[in-house]
């Protein structure tokens, strides 16, 4: 009886002491062994945020012209242009856009100026659209692949194409950039190389060097009235504003 009393004895300081460490590194298993699974499903989450999330921004905007081509002389320009500001204005960073194309010159305006050259920069570019996709002729868009860019900032770049009924077609590349959590377009490509956002950037900076503020915005405004009253938008705008 009294070995047994030992050997109980034994047994319980083994458990008192053991059990609690067996515990912690059964817990600390589970956990690195689902660490794996998380990262997995983490890793899958952000390749959907870098490449599916901008497909789809650039497709829903897609689906947008499309239905707007189609109803175009219905609308008119003015309807087109009224129909494109929400589209545009959730699809693009103008706001960026804006402040890459002023260079320098940004950090001179009051915020009132940038207000105004941001209102300026998306009026014309929604003026441009309404003016380009003013008939519809059986076109359609297609998305050929996307690619994620690391430099000089991490985007993503969606590389479509605007297909006409000869299967011809323009093809259009769209580099998106997550703003606030929510991705948007901050340069297109016509042609698939020609920067749009640098070609503004070249025309804004040639205006303001020799002319200032005051004269930018109203260029961008008179360029604005003509599209309204008939001036179509070039595909690459390459007059200055």
């Amino acid at each position: 009886m009294a070995y047994l009393s030992i050997v109980y004895f034994f047994v319980s300081a083994v458990a008192y002491f053991l059990l609690p460490m067996f515990s912690s590194f059964s817990a600390s298993y589970a956990v690195n062994n689902a660490l794996p699974s998380r990262q997995s499903s983490a890793m899958t989450a952000v390749y959907l945020t870098q490449t599916a999330m901008p497909v789809m921004v650039v497709e829903n905007m897609h689906k947008a012209l499309l239905n707007i081509m189609k109803n175009a002389h219905l609308l008119g320009w003015q309807g087109r242009y009224d129909q494109l500001q929400e589209i545009l204005r959730h699809a693009y960073d103008f706001s960026g856009m804006t402040r890459i194309a002023a260079g320098s010159h940004w950090k001179t305006f009051t915020e009132t100026q940038k207000v105004n050259m941001i209102e300026a920069f998306g009026r014309l570019s929604i003026a441009t659209y309404a003016s380009r996709f003013d008939d519809y002729k059986g076109e359609r868009f297609e998305t050929i692949a996307v690619e994620e860019l690391p430099q000089p900032y991490p985007s993503v770049l969606v590389r479509t194409r605007l297909i006409k009924t000869d299967d011809s077609g323009v093809e259009l590349s769209y580099r998106l950039k997550a703003v606030n959590g929510i991705w948007k377009i901050v340069d297109v490509f016509y042609r698939g190389t020609i920067s749009e956002l640098a070609n503004q950037r070249a025309q804004y900076l040639t205006v303001l060097n020799q002319s200032g503020y005051e004269s930018l915005l109203q260029r961008l405004d008179e360029k604005v009235k003509k599209l309204a009253v008939g001036g179509r938008g070039q595909e690459v705008s390459d007059d200055a504003p």
